[in-house]
């Protein structure tokens, strides 16, 4: 996986990259795991000189409204992004993929209200 990354962000001209950090999870393999592709993703960042930075998972949710706290389930908040991606960008797209875009979709909102 670790090498797919590193080619997935080879083939851009990156000179910025926003990856959400890793949160507390009940699995210590699950975390363990993706600790170490978030150091493969920032060692690779930091070797060629592009700007990188983390987005906890609240911190991304919040800036797209999603309900969350106590209460709220993980599963509330995948079914929140899918709902968020449909009806703010018209599309339909795998879990991972939706977070993702909702990742990107915070940034930019988080830019654009710095202006």
């Amino acid at each position: 996986m670790a090498r797919n990354i590193i080619s997935f962000l080879s083939t851009y001209s990156l000179t910025v990259v926003y990856i959400e950090d890793t949160a507390l999870q009940r699995n210590v393999k699950t975390l363990k795991e993706l600790s170490q592709l978030q150091g493969v993703i920032i060692g690779y960042c930091i070797a060629q000189n592009i700007d990188i930075h983390t987005i906890t998972p609240g911190e991304w949710r919040k800036q797209l409204g999603f309900k969350q706290g106590s209460g709220v389930k993980r599963q509330d908040l995948k079914k929140q992004c899918f709902r968020w991606v449909k009806e703010n960008l018209e599309l339909e797209k795998p879990e991972d993929e939706v977070e993702a875009i909702g990742i990107g979709a915070a940034v930019l909102k988080m830019f654009q209200n710095v202006n």
